[in-house]
Formats: structure tokens, C-alpha cells, sequence
């Protein structure tokens, strides 16, 4: 195999990532030009090399002999994706190479426009000169420089010429590449090193600074008694698994020899000019570390520890502390190899008792789980990091060793420490090694730690410590206070101020159609409270899980919360993932009550409020839209959501029953004969008979063509107590093969995944969860069933996080959202609830692209945005807003009712700029018609708005079908799906652009006919009773409110005290 530069330069990508795969390669090393890997692949323009070098840990801004980075080579040879993919990743474009040229210069030289474009976008300055007093805007064409120019000035840089200066003065130190070869020579010969100036020495050995082949080097002389020819094999062994050149934080070990006369062994590693962290904190160096370089070199720690522990078999014998953590010269934090221990050092000694977990303190090495122990020295090292204090300083190691094993010594936390950081300590702190975390899980809340720190953001939290209302025990309420507010050692609470109560939140009695048998939202706010302190306090403190789920099954049948084997049932399916992520997370009882019942019932700002980033390209003019011109094309699109179908349905079951769900084989006979469950289906807590989703798509199947179809999920019924993984899977095969045998293999469907796919229900674990906890066996399925209709790339971010983005025509793009991120209901948001798999980022990479090419963009999900959790949904109505002329649709599922939301302007809330459309149920569930969504979109043809012109809804009307002519107890044999509406002909539109929905919904105001309309098809045509007063006004504010927190200013502001929001979420669905 050729060098890796030679890959990296033809793009072998094959290659490349086996040469990755290699923990003894460097993927930061240099050419004999200081050329690293990512600097060929960048110059090259191989995007794919490039991705999985970044992925790896490669330096950005790394720079070769000449001074000139990645983003240098990338921009001179105009690879447009590769500059954008490094500026996203932090690259810097206004570095400078040792003539002084940015890559703006070599850009405007090279007559890369659209690429110098992009980096004044995304800050380069325009006016800042290199070595010979020229500017980038002097290297460029006329044409060129004024458009730079014009960009510049609307971005505000100033165009007085920047004269040059040098950079690097003294003190601070560019990021080259790494020898290429110094990891190719394990063996050493002692005579090649020239030892400088020693460092440190203790018994167990000499650390001297040095120079090997030209580099300085770190050399560890060990001292060992007694050397002998199988201590020295041992040593010849276990030195090579130490050589781990291939993740950025590990330090490895270049390589050992042994040293003459008396033999010593020797292992050498690269020379760190920071020292170790502990000298950093400790020992009075220059260097400031304040909390967000702490947050970083954290992360660092973490990440490295997550890749240690990913190697079969694990690094033996590495104690992690602080004086094993070498900084680099670009203050990045690296677990050296070197310190490791081999196995002839002094067996059974103790080093560094004050990070090393009780457990390992008190048993033999190969009696613990080192994973779990490491953990413990990470929460350790993280104390140390935000108190900038030695742990147990004033006790020898004897003592601390005996006090930490047997008498429960542990750090103690001084006021003023970060709540979050507190219990990101306790959960990595947890008594019960089983019940800590790894490493991999919590690296991302790191990562969102660095992301949102802002000075103080880590101090936000207030309203954790409130007394709870109502009739909680007067014990219970001493306990949750003082568990918010006093502090004593690692693993017990942190320092709070408490805070007056929020009032209570109750259910609407307008919105009772939406109540479902089992809800945990039927719980009150003290009560939620209640049964999070108690069981947070179980499980932190070596509680038997098997009581606690027995407990809840308990309150859940006492307080009627449902009926008692549904209570037992979703205790057991519901216990080991919601135990797992309530282990993981780092809430309080008030903050998880926050996100679980509502903003109401506490107050829930952990990292919040968060935001995506948005690329600095200013937005374009926005043009309002215009109707096609008579005659043009249109796409005709089926629309499916929610078909909940339930494999126990039998017709002629009870239709009223104690049970979430009826019509079941289960639910017994009906005592009156108006109440059994109909053949096609039934209006009441019912889902349907798969005959009643096939005659579906064969009505569907002979209305076509179809130019393609949109589905958002909820595939399976909702006796969400008694699931498994292979009914979930079985129930996805079938209807996605039903759907391709019925529409036939030339109309390709889009699907997005619903709430209901997982088991548990809403049960979605972000990326970072592996293994059996992850969505992997769900997404996989999907995959497979879903590859007739969706490219290999679509299939890949589905597999890794249940969404995707394809092009279904030139010039319009989809993007399927996974909205069990945004969800409240997903319980495992409670351990990061941050752009959950970094998927509205994704997003907005995808618009800016599209936004470039031109493309128009059509967004579906299941969950509507404004019933997502607040940040969520603000961050979301926010890329609506800056692209507004890119997303021109948006289509979502999951009420069940025929509905829309609106967006509006951020800056004044009054201009209409986009409809999220809410398609009705497949299912009857509850009290409805079976129903399906056509859309009518401008079409295929050059200047296309992509725009929804029209849609209509057809209804499978019960009342008729089930009851034949002539036959009152015979179905319809055939029935036919019919047309319930058309909006424009029912409504008085003459086009369905947002402008037209705010006039809608001020008739809708004015004229109560229309409103009364309105809500009789929003039912699919089967209502009970006509919406008057608070159950109008209600509506209107959930039909205004795209966006999470307007709709809870709504409410507040017409007087609901919080009853809306919580009552529009109020749903299993």
C-alpha cells in the first residue's frame, strides 16, 4: 500500500480509513513538506477523505513548512464544499502563511470568486495586507474586487487597510504536524537520545527532557528492582500497545528501548510544552483556566477515555489523574500513554489514591469494572478542573487510600460551583459503579456545554428549590428542599436558591377528545415532583431497580393513572430505559417535571436557551409569492400520516371498554349492540383493521398517478403497554410492503418516522446511546424497507439517526425530520435535550446549500414544530424565518385532526411566511373518521414555486359503509373513500399561500360559519358539538402558534393560566 499522503492525494478512501483503523498511525503526521493528511486531501479536493479525516480527530488549522493550512490549499483550488465544511469546523479565515496571504488571497489570486465570496461570508477581512503591503481585494479581478467590496461594506468591515504584522511572536506557537516518522520505529537505539535537562524524579523513576532525530522528546527512565529477562520480555510486549497515534487526545508512547550499562527501560514520548494539567492548575504557571477552557480540556479527557475504551483488550493499568493529562501547544488535553504502568511496577501499590474509585481501591484489579472506575477518576479530575484545588491535599496517600475505601471520604463541593457541573460530578460519581455512565454518553453533554458557555450560563438555574404546593407530607416537603438546596459532598446536592411556585396546570374540558386511558400527564405538578424526588433519591442511592419500577407500578394503580394490568404492563416495558435515562440525566425533579408537564410546573433551562448556528450569508430579498401561470404543470401528492393499525382489531368487539384501546379481541362483547366495533372501523378509542389500510391504498392505487408520496409515521396501534421490538418491526414491514405492492414500483414514497415506531413509545435515544438501549434495530429496519425508495446517502443518516434530506426533482429537495428529537414525550431527552443528534444543524447545512443552488425545499416530520419543546421549536421557527424563500412546505402529521400552523416574521410576528399543514389520521383514534391527504403542488417546470396550490381530504365514511343499503347489519363489501373537501372551493381561496391562511383565520374571527366549518372538517366531518368561546379561542391560538412559546403567550394572555399548551400535548398520539 502506498504512503497515506498518496491516498489522501487520489482520494482512496478504502484506504485511508484502514490506515485509520490502525491505532498506531498518525493521522496528524507530516511529509517531508510538513504536509499533513488533510492538507492533501483538501488541496486534492477528495470532500469524502476529508470528512473522515475530520471525523478522526484531524487538526483544522494545521500548518505545513510554509505556513499554509488546509483552508490555504482548499481555497487556492477552489474546492467550494471542502472551504465550507472547514470553516463549519472552526477553521480560521484570516490565518496567515509566512508571506502573509490568507486564503481570501489566494482565492481572489487563483479567480476563485464564489469561494472568496464565502470567506469574507464567513469573516475573512478584505483589507488586511500580507508581506508586501497587499490586500486580498489587490489579487482579485476588477468584477471580482467590487463584489468583495460590496459584501464587506453590507457586513460591516472596515476598508482602511490592515498593514501587516507578524503573528507569531514569541510565546505563541503555530500547530504543525507531527514527525512522519517518529510512530514507525518502535525500537530505539539509546544512543540516538540526547538527554537536556531532567525534569522530575520520584522512586519509581527519572523524566528528562530530550531531542530524537531532531524533535523534543519526553524520556521516562524507570526504576526497577531486579531487572531479569522476563520482566524485560514483559516490558518488550506491553510497550507497543502503548504506540496509540491515532486519536487527537491520546499522547502515545514513541517508542523504548533499554539503556547501558545497567540495563533500565526507557520510554520516550513527545515533549509537551504546557506540562501536565495538574501543573497548570497547581503550580503557578501563566496560563488562566477559566470555565470554558475547563469545559474543553473536560471534553478532551472524555473524549480520549471513550476511545481507550473502545480497544479490545483495554489499556492495562492506567490510573487517570491530572498529572497523566498533557496540554499541547494548542491547549489540547492528552492522556499519556507513557504513564501507564507496566506490569512488573511494584504490583498492588496504589498510585494516586485521590482520583482512583473506592471500589478499585478496595479490590483486585481484575475484580473491577475499569470502565466504571474511570468513570469515578473523571468526576474526580472534574472537581479538580472547576475548584482548582488538589483533592484531599492535606492527607498523605495512606490516608486518603483508607479513608476514601472505608470511611466514604469524598471531595466536597464549594458554594458557587455550576449546578449542572454538580450533578454531571454526582451521576459520574454514583456509589453504584454499574450506575455510572460511559464515557461516549457523555461526551455530547460536554460538547453542549462548550457550545452554549457564555460567562454565566452554567448559573441560570433558579426555581430548582421551590416547597411544593398542595398535600405533600410535611417530611416529603423538608426532603425535596433540602435536596434542592443544601450541599455537602460529591454525590448529594447542590447549592440553589429556592424560588415562589408556578401556579397548577389543569386539563381543558374543550380538549377532552384527546384524553387517552393511560397518560402521565393526568399526573399534577406536586405529584410529578413528588415521584421524581423519591425516585431520584432511590436510584442514587443504591435503590434495587426491581422496587422502584415495582413502587411506580403501585402509584400508578392508586392513583387511577390507568387501569391496573396496564399500570403493570407499562411499568414493565417502560422500566429499564426510562431507570437508564433518569440514571443518566442530569435534571432535578422540578426540572424534569418542566419538561415532562409544562413550563408551569417549574422552571427547565439546562443549556438553555441554546442555538443552531446560522451561517453568516446575509438572507436574500424576499419575494412574495405569486400564483402559477393558468395551465402550468402540477404535482399531484399523496399524503399518509398516523394509520395506527391494530392487529387484534375484531369487528363486532366491544367498542367502550376500561382499557387505552378498544375494538380488541380482549375488550370483550358489547351489552348494547350501537357500541360494538364496526367491520371497517369505529368512532371511539379504536384503531383499525388492516383490511381497512389495504382498501385504503386500493382507492388510492386507482385515483393515481401519483408524482410521489409523502408519509409521516405511526404505523402501530396504541396498546402502548404490551409492545415489542418485533411487533414494532413486523407491523413497519408490512404496511411499507403493502404500500409498494399497492402503488406500484414507479411511485416513490418519502416516509418520516413517527412517535409510535419505537418501543417504548416515544422512547427515541439520541446517537450517543449504543447498543441494545439505541434506536440501531428500529433505523436499520427502516433501512431495509425503505432502500426501494431512498438513495444510499438518505439511508445512511437514517440509519445513524432516523432523518434525511434527497432530491425529488432537479431544483426541489426533501428533508425528512426525525421530531422525536423535539419531543417531550421522549424521556430521553432528559439527559440532553440540545438539537438532539445535531440534526437541526443538519438542517441548516442542507438550506444553505439548497439556498445556494437555488432549490426549493419541502420539510415533513411527524411531531408539528409547535408542539416540540420551546428551544426546539424557537430554533426551528428561527431557520424558517432566515429561510423563508428556500422552505416552501412544510407537512406534518400526529393530531389526528385536519389542521395547519402558522409562521410568522420574528421581528414583528405580523407577516405571514410559512404553513406547517397538519394532514388528518389514516386511523379513527379518537372518535373519527379514517381520512387521507391529497396535495396540489406547482410543478415540474422551469421558475417552479414548489408551492402547495390546493388539497383536498377523503373520508371513509363509517356511518355509511359499515351499515349497507337494505342490509342495516352488512358492510359495505367495496366501500369507496370520498371527498370530503376541497380547501379553496371551501374556503373561498383562490391559493393556499400563508398570506391566505392569516386572512382564513380572520374570517375565522369574524364570521363564525366559517370557524364552524372549519371545525367540522378539522374532525374529518364526524363533531359532536360546535366550538364556541374558550374552545375557539384555544384553537386560534394553537392554529397562530408555529412556534412553542407563542403559543403559551397565547394562552397566557387569554387568561388560560397554561391550560392550552399542556392540553394540545395532551395526547399518546
Amino acid at each position: 500500500m502506498d504512503d497515506i499522503f498518496t491516498q489522501c492525494r487520489e482520494g482512496n478512501s478504502v484506504a485511508v480509513r484502514l490506515w485509520l483503523d490502525n491505532t498506531e498511525n498518525d493521522l496528524n503526521l507530516g511529509d517531508d513538506h510538513g504536509f499533513s493528511p488533510l492538507h492533501w486531501a483538501c488541496r486534492e479536493g477528495r470532500s469524502g477523505v476529508v470528512d473522515m479525516l475530520i471525523m478522526r480527530g484531524a487538526r483544522i488549522n494545521v500548518m505545513n513548512r510554509g505556513d499554509d493550512t488546509p483552508l490555504h490549499l482548499a481555497a487556492s483550488h477552489g474546492h467550494r464544499d471542502i472551504v465550507a465544511k472547514l470553516i463549519q469546523c472552526k477553521a480560521d479565515p484570516n490565518t496567515v502563511n509566512e508571506h502573509g496571504n490568507t486564503p481570501l488571497h489566494y482565492a481572489c489570486f487563483w479567480g476563485q470568486d464564489e469561494v472568496a465570496e464565502d470567506l469574507v461570508t464567513s469573516g475573512a477581512q478584505v483589507c488586511v495586507c500580507n508581506r508586501y503591503g497587499q490586500t486580498p481585494l489587490d489579487k482579485g479581478k476588477p468584477h471580482l474586487r467590487q463584489l468583495l467590496e460590496e459584501k464587506a461594506e453590507k457586513m460591516g468591515q472596515s476598508m482602511t487597510k490592515v498593514p501587516y504584522k507578524e503573528t507569531f511572536w514569541k510565546g505563541t506557537m503555530r500547530t504543525r504536524p507531527r514527525n512522519g516518522t517518529l510512530n514507525k520505529q518502535a525500537g530505539i537505539d539509546y544512543k540516538q537520545l540526547s538527554l537536556l535537562a531532567k525534569i522530575n524524579e520520584n522512586q519509581s523513576g527519572e523524566l528528562w527532557q530530550g531531542r530524537w532525530q531532531g524533535d523534543e522528546i519526553v524520556v521516562k527512565v524507570l526504576q526497577v528492582r531486579d531487572w531479569t529477562t522476563r520482566k524485560s520480555r514483559d516490558f518488550n510486549e506491553e510497550h507497543p500497545k502503548l504506540r496509540i497515534f491515532s486519536h487527537p487526545n491520546i499522547l502515545p508512547v514513541l517508542g523504548a528501548c533499554q539503556s547501558p550499562p545497567s540495563p533500565h527501560p526507557i520510554i520516550i514520548t513527545h515533549y509537551m510544552p504546557y506540562g501536565s494539567l495538574f501543573n497548570i492548575l497547581h503550580q503557578g504557571t501563566t496560563l488562566v483556566v477559566d470555565q470554558s477552557q475547563a469545559v474543553k480540556f473536560a471534553l478532551d479527557i472524555a473524549s480520549g477515555m471513550a476511545f481507550l475504551h473502545t480497544l479490545e483488550p483495554m489499556v492495562s493499568r492506567l490510573y487517570l489523574n491530572s498529572k497523566q493529562i498533557m496540554i499541547d501547544e494548542d491547549m489540547t488535553a492528552r492522556i499519556s500513554m507513557a504513564d501507564a504502568k507496566f506490569s512488573f511496577q511494584c504490583p498492588g501499590r496504589m498510585y494516586s489514591p485521590a482520583w482512583m474509585a473506592p471500589e478499585a481501591l478496595q479490590k483486585r484489579p481484575e475484580d473491577i469494572n475499569r470502565r466504571s472506575a474511570d468513570m469515578w477518576s473523571f468526576a474526580v479530575l472534574l472537581w479538580e478542573l472547576v475548584t482548582r484545588e488538589v483533592p484531599f491535599a492535606d492527607l498523605s496517600h495512606m490516608e486518603i487510600g483508607m479513608k476514601v475505601s472505608l470511611e466514604g471520604l469524598r471531595p466536597t463541593i464549594p458554594p458557587g460551583i455550576s449546578p449542572h457541573i454538580c450533578k454531571l460530578m454526582r451521576l459520574c460519581m454514583n456509589e453504584d459503579p454499574a450506575k455510572r455512565p460511559k464515557f461516549d454518553m457523555i461526551v455530547p453533554i460536554l460538547e453542549k456545554m462548550q457550545d452554549n458557555w457564555s460567562g454565566t450560563v452554567f448559573d441560570l438555574l433558579t426555581g430548582l428549590c421551590s416547597p411544593l404546593p398542595g398535600k405533600t407530607s410535611t417530611a416529603l416537603q423538608s426532603a425535596l428542599f433540602d435536596r434542592g438546596c443544601q450541599q455537602t459532598v460529591l454525590g448529594g446536592p447542590c447549592t440553589c436558591s429556592p424560588t415562589s411556585e408556578q401556579p397548577r396546570l389543569v386539563f381543558m374540558n374543550q380538549f377532552s377528545f384527546l384524553k387517552v386511558g393511560f397518560n402521565w400527564r393526568n399526573i399534577t405538578c406536586p405529584l410529578c415532583k413528588a415521584i421524581f424526588t423519591i425516585l431520584d433519591i432511590a436510584l442514587l442511592n443504591d435503590s434495587n431497580e426491581e422496587r422502584v419500577a415495582r413502587a411506580v407500578g403501585e402509584a400508578c394503580i392508586r392513583l387511577h393513572l390507568a387501569d391496573e394490568h396496564v399500570c403493570r404492563e407499562i411499568t414493565e416495558l417502560f422500566r429499564d430505559d426510562f431507570i437508564r435515562a433518569l440514571q443518566q440525566s442530569l435534571l432535578w425533579p422540578t426540572e424534569a417535571c418542566s419538561l415532562l408537564v409544562g413550563p408551569s410546573c417549574g422552571k427547565f433551562d439546562i443549556y438553555a436557551a441554546w442555538n443552531i448556528t446560522l451561517p453568516k450569508v446575509p438572507k436574500p430579498p424576499v419575494t412574495p409569492p405569486s400564483p402559477p401561470k393558468p395551465g402550468s404543470p402540477q404535482s399531484r401528492v399523496l399524503f399518509l400520516t398516523d394509520v395506527h393499525w391494530d392487529q387484534e382489531y375484531v369487528s363486532g368487539s366491544a367498542a367502550d371498554c376500561k382499557d387505552p384501546l378498544c375494538c380488541r379481541k380482549d375488550s370483550g362483547y358489547p351489552s348494547w349492540r350501537r357500541r360494538e366495533a364496526g367491520y371497517w372501523g369505529t368512532y371511539s378509542k379504536c384503531d383499525l383493521p388492516l383490511w381497512t389500510v389495504e382498501n385504503l391504498l386500493e382507492n388510492a392505487a386507482r385515483d393515481g398517478p401519483w408524482d410521489w408520496v409523502y408519509w409521516t409515521g405511526d404505523i402501530p396501534a396504541h396498546n402502548v403497554w404490551s409492545q415489542t421490538r418485533k411487533q414494532q418491526l413486523s407491523e413497519l414491514t408490512v404496511i411499507s410492503r403493502l404500500i409498494h405492492k399497492h402503488l406500484g414500483p414507479n411511485v416513490t414514497v418519502y416516509p418520516a418516522v413517527g412517535n409510535h415506531e419505537s418501543t417504548p413509545v416515544n422512547s427515541f435515544p439520541p446517537p450517543f446511546v449504543h447498543g441494545n438501549r439505541s434506536c440501531a434495530w428500529l433505523y436499520d429496519t427502516m433501512a431495509e424497507e425503505w432502500a426501494p425508495w431512498l438513495p444510499e446517502q438518505a439511508l445512511k443518516t437514517l440509519r445513524y439517526g432516523g432523518f434525511y434530506t434527497v432530491e425529488i426533482q432537479p431544483g426541489l429537495r426533501l428533508v425528512s425530520l426525525n421530531m422525536n428529537f423535539c419531543a417531550r414525550e421522549n424521556f430521553w431527552l432528559m439527559v440532553n435535550s440540545t438539537d438532539p443528534a445535531n440534526q437541526l444543524q443538519w438542517l441548516v447545512h442542507i438550506l444553505q446549500a439548497s439556498e445556494d443552488k437555488g432549490e426549493k425545499v419541502h420539510i415533513i416530520g411527524h411531531i408539528p414544530p409547535g408542539l416540540c419543546l420551546g428551544s426546539w421549536s424557537w430554533n426551528y421557527y428561527h431557520i424558517v424565518n432566515r429561510y423563508e424563500s428556500t422552505i416552501i412546505a412544510q407537512f406534518f402529521g400526529h393530531t389526528h385532526m385536519d389542521e395547519f400552523q402558522m409562521f410568522y416574521d420574528e421581528a414583528t410576528m405580523t407577516r405571514p411566511l410559512g404553513v406547517a399543514f397538519i394532514a388528518p389520521s389514516v386511523t379513527t383514534y379518537i372518535n373519527l373518521n379514517p381520512g387521507f391527504r391529497v396535495y396540489y403542488i406547482d410543478g415540474n417546470y422551469q421558475g417552479s414555486s414548489r408551492l402547495v396550490l390546493d388539497h383536498e381530504t377523503y373520508i371513509l365514511n363509517l356511518t355509511e359503509v359499515n351499515h349497507r343499503p337494505g342490509a342495516p347489519s352488512s358492510p359495505e363489501q367495496n366501500p369507496k373513500w370520498t371527498l370530503l373537501y376541497r380547501a379553496t372551493e371551501a374556503y373561498g381561496l383562490t391559493s393556499l399561500f400563508p398570506s391566505d391562511y392569516d386572512g382564513m383565520m380572520r374570517t375565522f374571527i369574524s364570521d363564525d360559519r366559517v370557524f364552524q366549518k372549519f371545525w367540522y372538517l378539522r374532525h374529518k366531518g364526524h363533531v359532536s358539538e360546535p366550538c364556541k368561546e374558550t374552545c375557539k379561542t384555544s384553537l386560534l391560538c394553537f392554529l397562530r402558534s408555529g412556534r412553542y412559546d407563542e403559543l403559551e403567550q397565547c394562552d397566557l394572555y387569554y387568561g388560560f393560566g397554561g391550560k392550552l399548551a399542556r392540553a394540545a400535548r395532551k395526547t399518546l398520539c
